[in-house]
C-alpha cells in the first residue's frame, strides 16, 4: 500500500471515529432532555414555581414505582439529607437539607437520579383572608376585631375575621333571643328574620288559624308574650322609637355585613343564621314577653 493511500485511509477512521462519537453524545443529549415517563419534565418543576415563597431547607420528593425507600435513602447520604417525612399511601417524602446545599441545586441532583419521579420546592401555603365587612361602622366595633381603636387592647376580641375565613353561619341555624321585640324590617336585619314555614305562604300569614297547631296564631316572625299577640315589634306610635334594645341584640347576632350603614353582626354575612327574641321593655313577667326569630 501507497503512503498516500495509508494517508486517505487514516483520515477515514479518524473521521469515522469522529461522527460516531458526535451521533452518540446528540443521542444521549436527546434521551435526557426528554420527560420521564410517568411525571413531569425536570426543569419545569422548579421554574413553575418561581415567585412562591418556599421552604429552605426541604424539598418534596416521589421516587418511582420500582425504586424504594433505601434507594432514597442512598441519595440522601450522598447530598448529607435526610428524609423528615413520608406522606401516608404514597412514595412521596420530605426530605431535610443541609444548610449548605440551595433549594434549586437539591432538586437538580436529586431529579438526576433514575430513581426520583421528581423533586420540588416545599411551597408555603397560606389561608386565604376573607374580605372585612365594607359596612362605615365595622372598623369603629372592637367586639369583632380590636385594633386598640378605642383605647383597648389590641387583640382582646371575638376573632370574627378570621372565624369568617371558615365561615359565616349556616341559614338553618335559629337563634333564640330573650329580650325586647325587633324592628323585622330594618335594612340590615329583614333578611335575616326567622320566618315560620308553618305559618306562611298562601295567605297563611293573616288567616287567623293555627296553622301550624304550635298553640300561636299566626305566629310568622314569633310571639309577643306580653300583649299575648303575634306583634313582634310595638315603636311608639308617636315617636316611632321603641324596642332598640331587641332590634341591637338582633343586630349583634345577624346584621348583614353588606350594608351601606348601619354595623355589621358577629355571623357576618346575609341569610348566615335565623334569630328568635322574646321581652318587653320595662318589667319582665317571669314569662318571657316576646319571642321573635332572626336566622
Amino acid at each position: 500500500m501507497s503512503s498516500t493511500q495509508r494517508i486517505f485511509l487514516s483520515l477515514g477512521v479518524t473521521f469515522a471515529v469522529i461522527l460516531g462519537y458526535l451521533v452518540f453524545q446528540s443521542s444521549v443529549q436527546e434521551v435526557e432532555t426528554q420527560p420521564r415517563q410517568g411525571g413531569p419534565p425536570v426543569t419545569p418543576t422548579f421554574k413553575e414555581g418561581k415567585g412562591r415563597e418556599f421552604a429552605s431547607d426541604k424539598i418534596i420528593v416521589q421516587i418511582e414505582e420500582d425504586a424504594t425507600q433505601a434507594d432514597l435513602e442512598t441519595i440522601n447520604r450522598r447530598n448529607d439529607a435526610r428524609t423528615e417525612d413520608d406522606l401516608p399511601r404514597s412514595d412521596v417524602s420530605v426530605v431535610d437539607l443541609p444548610q449548605d446545599l440551595p433549594v434549586e441545586e437539591a432538586i437538580e441532583r436529586y431529579e438526576a437520579s433514575p430513581d426520583v419521579e421528581y423533586a420540588e420546592p416545599d411551597f408555603l401555603l397560606k389561608p386565604a383572608q376573607t374580605p372585612p365587612p365594607d359596612d362605615p361602622d365595622y372598623p369603629r366595633l372592637y367586639g369583632l376585631n380590636n385594633t386598640g381603636q378605642s383605647g383597648g387592647s389590641s387583640d382582646a376580641d371575638i376573632d370574627a375575621s378570621e372565624a369568617w375565613g371558615t365561615t359565616t353561619g349556616d341559614p338553618s341555624v335559629v337563634v333564640a333571643v330573650i329580650d325586647e321585640g325587633v324592628d323585622t324590617d330594618h335594612q340590615d336585619l329583614r333578611d335575616n328574620i326567622w320566618v315560620n314555614p308553618g305559618e306562611s305562604g298562601s295567605g297563611r300569614e293573616t288567616n287567623g288559624i293555627d296553622d301550624d297547631r304550635n298553640g300561636y296564631v299566626d305566629d310568622v316572625n314569633g310571639w309577643d308574650f306580653a300583649n299575648n299577640d303575634n306583634s313582634v315589634y310595638d315603636p311608639d306610635p308617636i315617636s316611632g322609637a321603641g324596642d332598640e334594645h331587641g332590634t341591637h341584640v338582633a343586630g349583634t347576632i345577624a346584621a348583614r355585613a353588606t350594608t351601606p350603614s348601619g354595623s355589621p353582626g358577629s355571623t357576618g354575612r346575609p341569610g348566615s343564621c335565623r334569630s328568635s327574641f322574646s321581652a318587653r321593655t320595662g318589667a319582665i313577667p317571669r314569662m318571657p314577653s316576646r319571642r321573635s326569630t332572626t336566622r
